[in-house]
């Protein structure tokens, strides 16, 4: 859409006027506020996560045991001896 101006020089007039710098102004302030994190963590949850990433980290992804039982009896004894794995 052209207009004259004083000069009879033709000016360009957005048809929207000044809305495209409102939405990218409101564009950018909605992204800004989406990448606001709106769960925050409390202390014990953080406690607890740690911990379980701890634990996770000492027990590994394999194990290996060797378990020994002797049982005792007026008649008689016996023992077992077993080796794991898991």
């Amino acid at each position: 859409m052209a207009v004259t101006g004083g000069a009879d020089t033709p000016v360009r007039v957005s048809p929207l006027g000044r809305k495209p710098s409102f939405v990218l102004i409101a564009a950018i302030v909605i992204a800004a506020l989406l990448a606001i994190p709106v769960y925050a963590e409390t202390p014990e949850e953080k406690a607890a996560r740690i911990l379980r990433h701890v634990d996770d980290m000492w027990r590994g992804a394999s194990s290996h045991g060797r378990i020994s039982m002797q049982v005792k009896t007026r008649n008689y004894t016996r023992s077992m001896k077993m080796e794991v794995w898991s």
